[in-house]
């Protein structure tokens, strides 16, 4: 696995455009859409996001806290190939340790929402705050609210539920499934003068 000083090629390559954008003061809402676009292309240059659908498995039903850790050790070991499994196992340990100590259930919706979110956070999250203090804000407290609130955003946004149903539906290897496309305009004059524009 490369460390994360190797892995800045890819880092600016997934995540550069979240950083200009968090830098400049766009919007945290797109900003975040541009994570989640960024983590999946991630997950796709790794070769898919393997062990996905067990890390979830883990996190909703681990009954203690052995359990989980003994399952993420076990998903270290079969797809240690895979960068992005030490990012998977750790977002895993994270929300499935927070649901076993506060005893509440979790969907399989959710957990997958929160764990495609604390990936997200520890791929590129974490390192914009200080990106974000010396360039924009010169606050690391202000920094860390902004970074919060992009990914709050992450989070809540239907992009990240989509892409978290594709990689739950798409082949074993974690991949996610190519986005549906957005249905072809006609722009023929017949059905440019039959359209109705609201």
């Amino acid at each position: 696995m490369p460390t994360d000083g190797a892995d800045f090629g890819r880092i600016k390559a997934c995540y550069g455009k979240a950083y200009t954008g968090a830098r400049q003061g766009v919007a945290d809402a797109e900003v975040a859409s541009v994570v989640v676009a960024g983590l999946e292309r991630d997950v796709r240059r790794d070769g898919g996001l393997r062990g996905f659908n067990d890390a979830i498995a883990m996190v909703t039903d681990a009954n203690n806290r052995n359990q989980l850790l003994e399952g993420t050790a076990r998903l270290r070991i079969l797809h240690g190939d895979c960068s992005l499994t030490r990012h998977l196992a750790a977002a895993a340990e994270k929300i499935g340790l927070a649901r076993i100590n506060s005893g509440q259930a979790i969907s399989r919706d959710a957990a997958e929402k929160a764990v495609l979110t604390q990936i997200a956070r520890s791929r590129c999250g974490d390192g914009m705050i200080p990106y974000v203090t010396k360039n924009r804000t010169q606050s690391v407290s202000e920094s860390t609210k902004i970074i919060d609130s992009i990914h709050h955003k992450i989070n809540g946004s239907s992009a990240l539920a989509d892409l978290a149903q594709r990689i739950r539906t798409g082949p074993k290897d974690g991949m996610p499934s190519k986005a549906p496309r957005a249905p072809r305009v006609n722009h023929s004059a017949e059905a440019l003068t039959s359209e109705v524009i609201g």
